[in-house]
């Protein structure tokens, strides 16, 4: 959300003026992708792969785990020669399960390794059948609208009469606004979360939803003059409210997906969510055209001529942004009766993985008290 802050106010600045004789929204295109390129390689050359350490600690571990039961084979068959015999079929016992148990555990076997194997479209065809998943995707797809509808806000503050630099500071305000609200959010969802952890983290999408619907028709209908200061405190509470559910819905996903397949499914719900929320920004131009009666060329003389593209504009914003916030609303209010369901099943397979990869060492103890009682 920084960087997007400072960005837009850059961009906003520069869109007219002509750095080394470049128009400067083109400069600012070609500065966004200089800097993606340099991100990407940054990223390439020294991030890290948590999942990526994570199999190798879990290879590591086993491979410990490994040398711990051959010791523990080895002391049981010593002290059934010492006992005269009287482990000896135990331990052939234990060596034999300790095959099968190997096998099971073994680095890339089990649950893991089977959901390593699977190829993307069944990761994400076995994800979709989940309920939730299901509504939160479609609570995605419409809640994005709004976010894309709103850069439409800087035209709407240049129409209301603010030069460049107040457009550019108002929406600075917003965006900060929008990351001391994730902040906020998750923190607020995090702790709802753990007194009711089947419902908190949708409680608060909820609540984040109705303080954005009455927020919304305040800044877009509700101020009778254009004030730098009134709206700058505006967004920057518009911002903070609007800002709970992206954070609280990543981990939402964390609790209904499995570790093996998140990264695969949140990439295939930004790129799907953003694909089709893009409409957002095309939607109100045709909303404030075809419905409200905008005319004219943006930034267009004339008080007259200004008020109603004023009017047009907020109210195709307005409805680009309640009517998609409305049915998120219901979306969230639907989740109640399915989460509590879905979010056991990652824990019962959980439950399955750890049975599978259970260390050899349990079962030769188990079965040497097992003989020892006998």
């Amino acid at each position: 959300s920084l960087g997007g802050m400072v960005g837009g106010f850059y961009a906003t600045n520069i869109g007219a003026t002509q750095p080394f004789g470049v128009e400067g929204w083109r400069f600012a295109f070609h500065l966004m992708a200089g800097i993606s390129v340099a991100t990407a390689f940054a990223v390439f050359k020294f991030a890290v792969d948590p999942r990526h350490s994570s199999h190798h600690h879990h290879r590591r571990r086993f491979r410990w785990r490994q040398q711990q039961q051959q010791q523990q084979q080895h002391y049981s068959t010593a002290t059934a020669t010492a006992d005269g015999g009287q482990l000896v079929g135990s331990a052939a016992g234990s060596s034999a399960g300790g095959g099968a148990d190997l096998e099971l555990a073994g680095g890339g076997c089990g649950l893991a390794g089977r959901l390593e194997r699977r190829p993307i479209w069944r990761n994400i065809k076995a994800v979709l059948q989940i309920r939730s998943f299901q509504i939160i995707i479609a609570q995605g797809i419409v809640g994005s609208i709004p976010w894309q509808a709103m850069v439409w806000f800087t035209v709407f503050f240049q129409l209301l009469g603010f030069t460049d630099l107040q457009a550019a500071s108002l929406m600075a305000a917003f965006t900060c606004g929008c990351a001391v609200g994730g902040l906020f959010g998750g923190a607020l969802g995090d702790r709802l979360a753990r007194r009711w952890p089947n419902n908190g983290r949708i409680f608060t999408n909820q609540l984040s939803v109705l303080l954005g619907l009455p927020l919304s028709f305040v800044v877009l209908k509700g101020l009778a003059r254009p004030a730098v200061g009134l709206y700058g405190a505006l967004l920057f509470l518009f911002g903070s409210c609007i800002s709970w559910a992206g954070c609280n819905n990543s981990a939402l996903f964390a609790e209904l997906v499995p570790e093996e397949r998140r990264s695969t499914i949140y990439a295939f719900d930004r790129s799907f969510e953003g694909a089709v929320g893009a409409l957002g920004a095309p939607l109100v131009g045709l909303a404030a055209e075809r419905l409200f009666g905008f005319s004219g060329l943006l930034g267009a003389a004339g008080a007259e001529p200004d008020a109603k593209n004023v009017a047009a504009l907020s109210s195709a914003l307005l409805v680009c942004m309640v009517v998609p916030w409305l049915l998120c609303l219901l979306f969230f209010t639907a989740l109640h009766w399915t989460y509590r369901h879905d979010r056991q099943k990652p824990l019962r397979d959980a439950g399955e993985e750890e049975v599978e990869s259970r260390p050899l060492t349990d079962t030769s103890v188990r079965k040497r008290v097992t003989a020892d009682a006998t």
